[in-house]
C-alpha cells in the first residue's frame, strides 16, 4: 500500500514519527525526533532533511544513492494493466528521484535529529502494516511494524520464516525485539513484470512450494461447525467495528447470513483448513534469474485450502471488477495457466462445479473476515468505502447465483 493512499486512510505522518523514533531508540538506545513538514527548509537547521514522494512509496535525502531505488524501479517502472503508462512513469522515476528535480516532485519533508548514519544509503518505504527501512551498504532491510498495529502481524512472518525453511523467504539477520527485524535485501521483479514465459514458470514455481506447505499442514475439520463458528466470528467482528456506519454493518450482516443460507445446503461433512499465506497474488511473488521469494506473510493463518488459490485467481485486493471475474471462475472460464494450477492444488477438486462453488462461497465469508479486520484499527479515518464496494459486488455475485440456480451438492 503506497504513501499517498496510506495518507488518505490513516494519520500516516504521526504513526510514521512514532514508529521511527521507537525503533532508533530501541535499535540505537539515542533519543530522536522525527517531524513532519510542508516545506523543505522548516524545522531545525541541523536537522537531516528527508523528502516524501508519496506516489513512489519513496522518502529518502536529496543526495541519495541512486541504486538504493532499485526496487521501487522494479515496482513502479512497468504497468502491467496499461503497458502504455510504463513510458510515462519511467520518466517520472527519474525526475522524481534526481538530486536536481527530486524537491520537486516531494510532495513531504521529514526532519530527524540526530542525523541517521549513512542515510544516502538508506530508504524508508510505506506498507500496510509495516514500514521498510532499506539499507543497501549493508544489504539490509529492517521490518518494523507502525506503531499502533497488532504485534501478530510480525509474529505471523516470524512463524512462517522460522518453521517453513523450504518457503524461500529473505534470510532473517536480526530480531531483537516483538516489533522490528532484519532480514537479507533482496531485489527482484513479480511474474506479471517479466516475459510471459518467464513470468509463468515463476508462479507454478511459488505455487508447487505453497502446496507444500498446505499438504503438511492440512487439517479436516467438521463442515458445517466451520462455517458456524466463521460467521458468528464475522458477526461479532462486524459489530464491534467502529469504523462502520449502522447501514454499512446491517448489509454486511445481512450478506453474511445469505451465504451461509446457501452453504447450509451443503452435504460435505468435513472441510480441509490448512497454513495459508492469505494475500497471495504477484506482488507478493520476486524474483531475479535464479531465485524466487515469496513475501508479506503478515495475513497468514489457518483458511480453507482454496483460500490461497481463489486470492491468486481472482486478484482479489482488486476492487475494480471483482464480481465479475468471481463470475468467470464460479464458470471456470480460466487462462491455461490458471488451469494448471488449480488442477495440481491440494483437495482442490476444482473440476467439479458444485464443490468449486462451495470454495468460492466459503472464500467469501473468509475474505470478508479478513477486510472487516483490516478496517477495524482504530487509528483509521471513518471511512467504510472499501467494505460498501465489497457488499455491493458480492450482492451482485449473490444475484446471479440465484438467477442460475446453482445447487451444493
Amino acid at each position: 500500500m503506497k504513501i499517498s493512499t496510506l495518507l488518505l486512510r490513516e494519520p500516516f505522518k504521526e504513526i510514521f514519527s512514532k514508529t521511527i523514533e521507537k525503533f532508533l531508540y530501541d535499535k540505537t538506545n539515542v533519543k530522536y525526533k522525527v517531524i513532519w513538514n510542508n516545506a523543505h527548509n522548516a524545522g531545525k537547521d541541523e536537522a537531516q532533511k528527508w523528502q516524501c514522494n508519496s506516489n513512489i512509496n519513496s522518502i529518502f535525502l536529496k543526495n541519495s544513492k541512486p541504486e538504493i531505488f532499485s526496487s521501487i524501479n522494479g515496482e513502479y517502472s512497468y504497468n502491467p494493466f496499461k503497458p502504455w503508462k510504463s513510458i510515462i512513469q519511467k520518466i517520472y522515476l527519474v525526475f522524481a528521484q534526481s538530486r536536481i528535480t527530486s524537491s520537486f516532485f516531494a510532495d513531504n519533508y521529514i526532519n530527524i535529529y540526530p542525523h541517521i548514519i549513512d542515510s544516502e544509503y538508506k530508504l524508508f518505504i510505506g506498507g500496510n502494516t509495516k514500514i521498510r527501512l532499506l539499507d543497501i551498504k549493508k544489504k539490509k532491510v529492517y521490518v518494523i511494524l507502525k506503531d499502533g498495529f497488532d504485534t501478530r502481524f510480525i509474529k505471523n512472518e516470524l512463524y512462517i520464516k522460522l518453521n517453513f525453511k523450504y518457503i524461500p523467504t529473505p534470510k532473517i539477520i536480526d530480531c531483537s525485539s516483538n516489533f522490528w527485524y532484519s532480514e537479507e535485501y533482496i531485489n527482484g521483479l513479480p511474474p506479471n513484470r517479466l516475459p510471459a514465459e518467464a513470468g509463468n514458470k515463476k508462479i507454478i514455481k511459488a505455487c508447487s512450494l505453497l502446496n507444500r506447505m498446505h499438504k503438511e499442514t492440512l487439517k479436516k475439520v467438521p463442515f458445517h461447525e466451520y462455517i458456524s463458528n466463521l460467521s458468528e466470528r464475522l458477526e461479532k467482528k462486524i459489530y464491534n467495528n467502529t469504523q462502520l456506519s449502522k447501514n454499512t454493518k446491517n448489509k454486511l450482516s445481512s450478506i453474511v447470513k445469505k451465504i451461509v443460507i446457501l452453504l447450509e445446503d451443503n452435504k460435505e461433512e468435513f472441510i480441509n483448513l490448512a497454513n495459508a499465506h492469505g494475500d497471495f497474488h504477484q506482488g507478493n511473488i520476486l524474483s531475479d534469474k535464479n531465485k524466487i521469494w515469496i513475501l508479506d506473510w503478515e495475513h497468514s493463518g489457518k483458511k480453507s485450502v482454496t483460500y490461497d488459490l481463489v486470492v491468486f485467481l481472482l486478484d482479489s485486493r482488486i476492487e475494480d471488477g471483482f464480481s465479475n471475474r468471481f463470475i468467470e471462475i464460479i464458470e471456470n472460464n480460466l487462462s491455461d495457466l490458471k488451469k494448471e494450477i488449480c488442477s495440481s492444488w491440494p483437495t482442490g477438486n476444482w473440476g467439479n462445479a458444485s464443490l468449486r462453488l462451495t470454495s468460492l462461497l466459503i472464500f467469501l465469508l473468509e475474505d470478508l473476515d479478513f477486510y472487516i479486520e483490516e478496517t477495524s484499527n482504530k487509528l483509521f479515518y471513518k471511512k467504510d468505502n472499501t467494505l460498501v464496494s465489497r457488499w455491493d459486488e458480492i450482492s451482485k455475485i449473490m444475484r446471479y447465483i440465484s438467477i442460475k440456480n446453482f445447487k451444493l451438492i
